[in-house]
């Protein structure tokens, strides 16, 4: 596990393994980096890609801040993306996709419209079974 720091401070835990173009996975609503679908995902992507799994703010060893906004999650995607990019660069090229699963796929949405330069960002919106 390693951290990072959104807008606000609040401490981002995250995993990453492989080598290559970085992807960002976002899990829903009710899960955190150590579900097996998501685990599964980086496994698979990693023989191929560095990949980025992180807890979202309130779930497993990422912080909690009140009270709840969408916009800090924006802030936190975004800053896992600035945060990922500087760390990574020689993994990552500017466009890196951001694969979110069920309720991070409006999270994602909304980073796209608030945050993201045009042709930025890749997204990858899908629910997991």
């Amino acid at each position: 596990m390693e951290t990072m720091r959104s807008k606000d401070g609040t401490t981002i835990a995250y995993d990453r393994a492989g080598d290559g173009p970085a992807v960002i996975l976002v899990g829903g609503a009710l899960s955190q980096r150590r579900a097996k679908p998501l685990v599964r995902l980086a496994r698979l992507l990693s023989t191929e890609c560095t990949v980025v799994n992180y807890d979202r703010r309130g779930r497993g060893d990422s912080d909690e801040a009140s009270p709840f906004a969408v916009q800090r999650e924006i802030e936190d995607l975004a800053a896992a993306s600035r945060f990922i990019f500087a760390r990574y660069a020689r993994a990552t090229a500017p466009r890196s996709p951001i694969f979110a699963t069920n309720m991070a796929s409006a999270v994602l949405w909304a980073f796209n419209r608030c945050c993201a330069r045009p042709g930025g960002v890749l997204p990858c919106c899908t629910a997991m079974k």
